[in-house]
Order: structure tokens, then sequence, then C-alpha cells
């Protein structure tokens, strides 16, 4: 008489190793997005800057930067008090770093780096992770953000120190602390000295907080903290607006002004345009500009979209 077989079960699976706790905060620490983007922007931005030579604004920034601190200051006194700042910061990096195109340029790549980091800090605290990844994405491929990180001009160091700015401010409303405003004040005056435009962006941060009904003592405290970092600033300011007269005068319509608004400082910079051998203008500026209209009103709409949901 046979003996039945005995069925063995065959081995259970085994199941994917479970991350340990270490590993689960290291991918979850809120330093590794901004840090990951920042190095991406960076790169990116950096890519083939030595390929293309220095043009005339870049020029500019390296015949100031090559001066000594002197000379420098001989010049901004008579134009270009407006960018003397970034030049004295130009003048050491030069100093250190060389003056060929990819070192002059390397700075702004560094900053859109910087400025896609803080824009990661700032939508994870508002809207979480997942949004802050898309924001740093869509930060790190904006036309004129990538524009700005390739050229040797002060625009990527100034939205970099307007993105940090607040981020800061959101610290100091949320946290509260008077470093933490002392600090916005200090980023607001570095932010001024490098493009005056950057006190718009206190302007604005006031005007949220007012439209938020934030507490009166946050505002109060926040037009002090921008008012000692304007004031922190004033002799850069003062003296850019008695050159005034170098920068020239157009009028701007309303429409140009919607245009430099809603396209061009975030989809254009400034193309130029060429002519064809046989003189006549050359379409491909054209082509970009009808571009970048195009682009911002896809990613309006996306904005409203977005809102209305």
């Amino acid at each position: 008489m046979s003996t039945p077989a005995v069925r063995e079960d065959p081995p259970p699976a085994s199941a994917p190793p479970t991350p340990t706790p270490t590993a689960r905060r290291r991918s979850d620490h809120p330093l590794v997005a901004p840090l990951v983007i920042g190095v991406v922007a960076t790169v990116l931005t950096a890519i083939g800057s030595w390929n293309v030579s220095l043009w005339s604004d870049e020029v500019a920034t390296l015949s100031a930067a090559e001066r000594d601190v002197g000379a420098l200051e001989r010049l901004v006194e008579r134009i270009d008090a407006v960018h003397g700042t970034y030049y004295l910061l130009m003048h050491l990096w030069v100093g250190w770093f060389g003056a060929s195109p990819v070192a002059v340029r390397l700075p702004s790549a560094l900053a859109v780096g910087v400025a896609a980091a803080g824009v990661v800090v700032l939508a994870r605290r508002l809207a979480g992770p997942r949004t802050a990844l898309l924001a740093g994405a869509v930060f790190l491929v904006l036309p004129r953000v990538t524009w700005a990180g390739i050229e040797a001009r002060p625009f990527a160091l100034s939205i970099a120190v307007a993105v940090w700015m607040t981020v800061v401010l959101h610290s100091a409303v949320t946290r509260g602390g008077a470093a933490r405003y002392v600090g916005y004040g200090l980023l607001l005056a570095l932010g001024t000295a490098v493009n005056l435009y950057v006190a718009l962006v206190a302007a604005a941060h006031v005007v949220t907080l007012l439209l938020s009904r934030s507490p009166r003592r946050t505002v109060v405290a926040t037009v002090l903290a921008a008012a000692g970092g304007l004031a922190a600033a004033s002799p850069v300011v003062l003296a850019a607006l008695g050159q005034g007269g170098h920068l020239g005068r157009r009028g701007l319509s309303l429409l140009g002004l919607a245009r430099n608004v809603i396209v061009n400082q975030w989809f254009l910079g400034e193309t130029p345009t060429g002519t064809t051998a046989s003189g006549s203008t050359l379409a491909a500026g054209s082509v970009w500009k009808l571009a970048a209209i195009a682009l911002a009103l896809l990613c309006w709409a996306l904005v409203v979209w977005a809102t209305v949901q």
C-alpha cells in the first residue's frame, strides 16, 4: 500500500523590504526637495553658457568688475549707480574665479538655483510637498528665469533675494520673532541695492497682509522692517535716481504695461531681432515674441483653471 504524497506549499513570496525609519526620514526631510531642485536649476541654466559670447550689457558688467575699487567708485558716481552693488560683488567674484564667460555667468546660474530652492520651500509651507515640486519645476523652466540665469547681469540675484524675502516674511508672520523681521529688512536692503524694483516686492507683501486680514501688529512689524530695509538702501536709491537721465525716457501705454507685467516678466526677455541676407527684417525675433505670448496665455489660463477648481 502506497503512502499518499504529502503536498508541500510553496514558500511565501518575500515582501518588498520596508524602508527603515531612517530612510523615510531622509527622503521626507524638508531640505531634500529644495536642494535637488536648486542643483537641477543651476545645472540646466549653466549648460551651454560657455558657448555664447558676452553681449553688450555683459561686457559692461565685466568692464566694471575688472576695475579696482577706486575706479569702480568713480564709475558709479557718473553712471550705473543702479548696478553698483552688483558690480562690486562681481568685482570680488572675478578676482577669485576669473573673467571667462562661464565664470562671470556662473553667479547668475547659482542665483537661479537658490531662487528655485526658495520657491520649493515656500510652496511646501503653503500647499504641501507635491505642489512644492510642481512649483519648483515650473519656476526653473520659465523662459525669463533661464534667461536671467545665463547672463552676467543682476536680475537672477534679485529674483533669488525676492524669493527668500518672501520665505523669511512667511516665517516671521507664522512664527513671530524680531530676528526674522530684521532678516526680512536686511534682504530687502540687499535686493533693492541690487535692483531697485525689488522694493515693489515689499509693497506687494504689505498689500497681501492687508487683504488677508492679518493682525495689525503683523502688518506694522512688516512695514517697520520694510522701512528699515529701504532706509539702509537709500544711498543707492538716491544715487540711481540722480542718474535717471542716462536711461532715457519712454512713454509706456496701458497695453505696453500689460504686456510687460503679463508676458515679458515671466515668458520673454529682450529677444533680439536680426536681418536676412537681403536686408529684410528677420522673422525669428517676431516668432519668439509670438511664442512667448502663446505660452503666457496658456499658463495664465491654467492658473485661472486651477484657481476656480
